[in-house]
């Protein structure tokens, strides 16, 4: 009795997965700008399963239908790691400067004055949003007397 080879028989879903391998202008992964990132395609990931499944079994030749199962989910699980691996390193070269954020909780208030001036400091430290924080942490004195405009901090 021939070995049995899952097939897709439904018709729907071949033209799907086609015009899925076929599609040249999607955006990619690489693509940062993109409105839409999308996975990689079937065929990518279904090549990279059968590579690790062919090395795995050149070790172990003889393998009853169970454990070639137990290897497929195996490797399944692996691939699944290795994805969640390189989002996660996507993650950590994108991260941002926590300390001009404020805390959710004080939302619904109105600052005081005190927050607003250490807010400002903070971000022109940071150099954010400059000018408005240049009027509120500057005095500028116009006297009539002085045709000089003095700056006080």
């Amino acid at each position: 009795m021939p070995r049995f080879v899952p097939r897709q028989r439904k018709h729907k879903v071949r033209k799907r997965l086609e015009q899925d391998s076929g599609n040249v202008g999607l955006p990619n992964g690489n693509d940062s700008n993109a409105a839409e990132i999308f996975p990689g395609t079937v065929a990518e990931t279904e090549k990279k399963r059968q590579d690790m499944r062919n090395i795995l079994r050149a070790q172990h030749p003889k393998t009853s239908s169970k454990k070639q199962k137990r290897l497929d989910k195996y490797i399944d699980i692996k691939l699944r790691k290795e994805e969640n691996l390189d989002l996660i390193k996507k993650l950590a070269s994108a991260k941002v400067d926590t300390s001009l954020l404020r805390s959710s909780r004080s939302l619904g208030r109105k600052p005081a004055k005190r927050e607003v001036l250490s807010q400002a400091l903070k971000e022109s430290q940071a150099g954010v949003n400059l000018e408005k924080n240049s009027e509120l942490l500057f005095e500028h004195d116009d006297d009539d007397d002085d045709d000089d405009d003095e700056i006080r901090r």
